[in-house]
């Protein structure tokens, strides 16, 4: 590993060892079925799998300029560790990022079931705080849940009863807090779900439970006895008027410090149970995806990837895509980089302070491109119309960017194009398109700090509703701006009070990897406001 990140010169490392051939077979068979792949991608998902002895084919490399596939083939490759129970770890810089990955996955898996186990997303680090830090994952870190006060009685009577109304909403309010809308394969609704499952067939209430059913059960416990103190999460609250003066019906005995320990106590145990149901699952699971600097979280000590797959890589700075490597180095078998370096660059603040900035401007990925790890280069492109496509590859990639027939003359381009030249006089067909609205300036909130284009807002709000008047999709619209403030505009006048809610608004870094037939892009100037659609 050393040799591979450190040295300058990687050209002249001994060639590739052979494969394992149990994986090639394995491997060929599947690719046999995945008719929508071009050679080029074919190649891609094969890297992921080249084990080979030496560390030259420890790291591969996947270079993929916009619209040549890098999501599917990050898809087809979670399809195939998920089929053959080869562990994955799937790394990318930004969350947006990772919702697109994780929702193609969902797609490519055909993952309809909540209580599945096997694939998430992890959300937040919810419960990772210093009291529950031990050197392993292990039952040996959590102490016998029986000596605080009060658990058996609350665990015997909800093994009697089942459970209340009361602490399914304190239980789902706790769950919804720390997980994002949405996210039907986020870890923690799964863990949700699954003790939805368990409480509705009686297994928390059976004689013997397996490990998982006494998990629950245990969490479940001292989610109840938060519950009892008008606590419904794990967050530290006014002990004076949150705490409750009875617990389990009787009255509490001593002062306020007393009060405090024993809630303190029950505080540490509910994330320890917390953190033990994420490490069970995780322990279990097959395709895990997170943030690259979420990595080094606590609840992944269980998961033992055998590949790690990092999404957006040149995007990245060094030292955070070496997180997910390091970490589980002692187990991996393959990690692999996709990326683009012709598109974002690592973001790095505090440029004029940071020591290592110049060091951080290049990624990984990059240093990696350089000193001669293997790569496959994808250049076929399915998302651009041929003279966007055209520019795209003369300016950035040397030429070397080719569009698939299937991007020629798209019906919803050329309906796009009807419509342009019908709407602005003196103009000719294309797909793409350079409006400027004249004498506009740009404003800001008092005490604001972004800006916005009032008569651009105008403008867009305007061409929104020529284009419903001729039955466009509202779903297949995406207006990008720079600017937060003019987002916040847009989506109120659009979303809101034109009422279009299914017209994306959103900025150009967050919109990376979405695709849409029509995209209207703001670059607001003093002068002038210009609106790109293709």
């Amino acid at each position: 590993m050393k040799q591979l990140l450190l040295g300058n010169e990687n050209t002249n490392i001994e060639h590739f060892m052979p494969s394992q051939p149990e994986i090639d077979h394995q491997v060929e068979i599947f690719l046999r079925s995945q008719k929508t792949l071009n050679t080029q991608q074919i190649r891609a998902v094969r890297s992921a799998f080249n084990f080979g002895t030496t560390f030259r084919s420890f790291m591969g490399l996947i270079e993929a300029p916009p619209g040549t596939g890098k999501t599917q083939i990050s898809a087809v490759i979670a399809k195939f560790c998920f089929k053959h129970n080869k562990p994955l770890l799937i790394v990318c810089g930004y969350n947006y990022g990772l919702d697109v990955i994780a929702n193609r996955i969902r797609e490519v898996l055909n993952i309809n079931d909540p209580t599945g186990i096997g694939f998430y997303r992890l959300d937040t680090d919810f419960g990772e705080t210093p009291e529950v830090e031990g050197d392993e994952g292990t039952d040996a870190t959590r102490p016998n849940p029986r000596s605080c006060p009060g658990f058996q009685e609350a665990e015997k009577e909800l093994r009697k009863r089942g459970i209340s109304d009361h602490l399914y909403t304190a239980l789902t309010s706790a769950i919804n807090a720390m997980t994002a809308p949405g996210r039907g394969s986020s870890l923690g609704r799964q863990i949700l779900s699954r003790i939805n499952e368990a409480v509705s067939s009686g297994r928390l209430r059976q004689a013997k439970l397996d490990k998982e059913s006494q998990l629950m059960l245990e969490f479940l416990t001292f989610q109840e006895l938060l519950r009892r103190e008008g606590m419904t999460s794990f967050e530290p609250a006014d002990y004076g008027n949150a705490l409750a003066e009875k617990v389990h019906g009787r009255e509490r005995e001593g002062d306020e410090d007393d009060r405090q320990c024993l809630h303190q106590m029950i505080v540490q145990n509910y994330q320890k149970w917390w953190l033990a149901l994420q490490e069970f699952y995780l322990s279990r699971a097959k395709v895990v995806l997170c943030t690259a600097s979420t990595t080094g979280r606590k609840s992944l000590r269980t998961f033992k990837p055998e590949i790690v797959l990092i999404e957006e890589a040149s995007q990245i700075i060094e030292t955070t895509c070496l997180i997910a490597i390091m970490r589980n180095y002692s187990k991996l078998q393959k990690v692999l980089l996709s990326g683009d370096r012709q598109q974002l660059p690592p973001t790095v603040i505090s440029a004029g302070k940071n020591e290592c900035f110049p060091s951080h401007r290049m990624s990984l990925f990059e240093r990696m491109l350089q000193t001669g790890v293997p790569t496959v280069q994808l250049s076929t492109q399915y998302r651009m119309a041929q003279n966007i496509c055209d520019f795209v590859s003369t300016e950035y990639y040397h030429g070397r960017l080719e569009t698939h027939p299937s991007c020629v003359d798209r019906l919803k381009a050329l309906q796009f194009a009807k419509f342009m030249t019908e709407t602005f006089v003196q103009i000719e067909r294309g797909t793409s398109y350079f409006v400027s609205v004249n004498n506009s300036t740009l404003w800001k909130q008092k005490n604001g700090t972004s800006v916005f284009n009032p008569d651009y807002i105008q403008f867009i709000g305007q061409l929104v509703e020529k284009l419903m008047l001729k039955n466009f999709l509202q779903q297949d619209i995406l207006i990008l701006s720079f600017y937060s403030e003019e987002r916040n505009l847009l989506d109120k006048l659009i979303r809101l009070n034109l009422g279009y809610r299914k017209i994306r608004i959103s900025s150009v870094d967050a919109a990376q990897g979405s695709e849409s037939p029509f995209h209207r892009v703001n670059h607001s100037a003093r002068e002038a406001v210009g609106n790109g659609v293709h």
